[in-house]
């Protein structure tokens, strides 16, 4: 939910959306405590326009029906997070771009920051190419100004 909105207000979607589960099913279906999420189950055969309910604070329908599909594959078994932790790089991918919704960068993203994968740094981004540019930038201007301090002294 993070990918398109700051991390606080993904949080608080992220907050809304378990609370809107435990109102409707009870805490006893929805979850042990407040912060565990509904079943990809629950997810899956809940109707879009329920989603979006707690989804209208930055994300779109097309967001709350990606949501449900990947719930969906969750629910019938499709997805795993155990077949999703095993797969290698080229099968994860091969797995999660079969989701509409998910491209090569989310997988990518996936990898990296919820299986840990060190190895992975995605190149697919605008916003990723700008702070590469950003970097490298000021890593000239950090390397020039040392070599002038340098040469000085």
């Amino acid at each position: 939910m993070a990918q398109q909105v700051s991390g606080a207000a993904a949080s608080s979607i992220k907050n809304r959306f378990v609370g809107l589960f435990r109102e409707r099913l009870g805490a006893e279906e929805s979850g042990t405590d407040e912060t565990s999420f509904p079943s990809p189950a629950q997810v899956a055969s809940s109707d879009v326009a329920f989603l979006r309910t707690v989804l209208l604070a930055g994300l779109s329908t097309r967001k709350a029906e990606y949501i449900k599909g990947l719930a969906r594959k969750f629910a019938n078994g499709e997805l795993t997070a155990s077949m999703l932790t095993n797969a290698n790089d080229e099968e994860l991918t091969e797995k999660l771009t079969a989701v509409r919704g998910l491209g090569l960068w989310s997988v990518q993203m996936f990898a990296c920051f919820a299986l840990k994968r060190t190895d992975i740094f995605s190149t697919g981004k605008a916003a990723l190419f700008n702070q590469k540019i950003y970097f490298a930038k000021n890593m000239c201007d950090a390397i020039w100004v040392s070599n002038v301090e340098w040469q000085s002294s």
